[in-house]
């Protein structure tokens, strides 16, 4: 093939990739309206039936209020979802800490090395002897 008629090809390809494009960024855009007005559905129907007030903040963030209580969401994220929240949870001491302020039972835990198995297992039979509560994690 010419090198003419092999540019004129190689220019009609990517003619046709950048309309495919251009309709595939309409479609993402139709989803992602169709995605916004869903969650927004949601939250207004679940206000509802807790017979609270919904507001829209902004277009994918509303904010659901009872009581004088109130919380944001967005689309399919918490207040449950923030990094304050997550960080918290993923601190098992503190949360057991959290968990015993607030009169809830615990297990009793202790925290070893892998290579401490010996320190590790007197603590489970001293646990199981007293017939308390007690987990094993690795």
């Amino acid at each position: 093939m010419p090198p003419m008629s092999r540019l004129l090809q190689l220019c009609g390809y990517a003619l046709r990739a950048k309309s495919m494009l251009g309709r595939a960024g309409d479609q993402s855009g139709q989803a992602k309206s169709h995605r916004s007005q869903f969650y927004e559905d949601v939250w207004r129907e679940a206000a509802g039936e807790l017979g609270a007030t919904f507001e829209v903040l902004d277009k994918e963030l509303f904010k659901i209020s009872r009581s004088g209580v109130s919380t944001r969401v967005h689309n399919n994220y918490t207040t449950l979802d923030d990094p304050v929240t997550l960080h918290v949870a993923l601190d098992k001491p503190l949360v057991h800490t959290m968990l015993r302020s607030g009169g809830l039972p615990t297990p009793m835990r202790t925290r070893t090395k892998p290579s401490s198995f010996r320190c590790a297992l007197i603590v489970f039979l001293a646990a199981a002897s007293r017939a308390s509560r007690w987990a094993i994690a690795p």
